[in-house]
């Protein structure tokens, strides 16, 4: 499994921010933002997905400095256990957060624009949490199985 950035700029970027470089901080948060709240929103629901979001970012401000390897998977394994951190903390069923979730949508609450985003949370909804996760990663994230390996700790 390779241990480096994807690219020159990516690790340019990542030595500034380690630096506490505002600009770069910045760029990180402006490039990665989205991916970690989609990943967060599949994984526990619309309602707290920006609150964990800003927790995932606010961390990893504080730990940039201990990045290592590559980033991405870094960043979401930070996001998963900071979900697992708030479902053990609020005793919250992960199935109990998207049912949620869908009774927003069906009340016109941030209504997405087609019935797609409705159709695959109620498909994540009838498998486990384990498969969950996987599924997220890979099929909306877009992850490599070497990266999702990588965040899980698994092979």
């Amino acid at each position: 499994m390779e241990n480096i950035p994807a690219n020159n700029e990516e690790m340019d970027l990542l030595e500034k921010a380690r630096g506490r470089d505002p600009g770069a901080l910045a760029e990180l948060y402006t490039r990665y933002y989205p991916k970690v709240l989609k990943f967060i929103h599949y994984r526990i629901g619309a309602q707290e997905a920006e609150d964990l979001t800003g927790e995932v970012f606010l961390k990893l401000m504080r730990s940039i400095d201990r990045q290592v390897g590559r980033f991405e998977p870094w960043l979401f394994r930070m996001a998963r256990n900071t979900i697992i951190d708030r479902v053990r903390y609020r005793k919250v069923r992960p199935e109990d957060s998207l049912e949620q979730t869908e009774q927003e949508f069906s009340d016109g609450g941030n209504a997405p624009s087609s019935g797609a985003r409705l159709d695959v949370e109620q498909a994540l909804s009838l498998v486990g949490e384990e498969y969950r996760e996987l599924l997220v990663l890979r099929f909306i994230q877009g992850m490599s199985a070497a990266e999702i390996g990588e965040i899980t700790g698994q092979s």
